[in-house]
């Protein structure tokens, strides 16, 4: 990955911003899967399973979406937050 769009995608983390309709906070970026995690600030809490697939906790909802569209083209809902807050700065 280009130093220049981690440096950016880096800057997205602890943004809220809109995804589907919802509000969610970006709370990491998995290097090695090219993923942004995302925390869904309002969405109904999802039960957590243990690791022996036990009901353990009521958790927040998460998604995860890829950096990367076909052909190795930056996701265009991730592009359109990197210009928003560009156009902030």
């Amino acid at each position: 990955m280009d130093t220049a769009v981690m440096d950016d995608l880096l800057s997205l983390i602890g943004r809220t911003l809109t995804y589907r309709g919802e509000k969610c906070t970006i709370i990491e970026l998995l290097h090695s899967e090219n993923t942004l995690v995302l925390q869904c600030d309002r969405c109904q809490p999802t039960i957590q399973a243990n690791q022996f697939g036990d009901a353990s906790r009521r958790a927040p909802g998460y998604h995860s979406l890829p950096v990367f569209v076909e052909h190795g083209a930056l996701n265009p809902v991730i592009d359109t937050w990197l210009a928003e807050i560009k156009g902030l700065d």
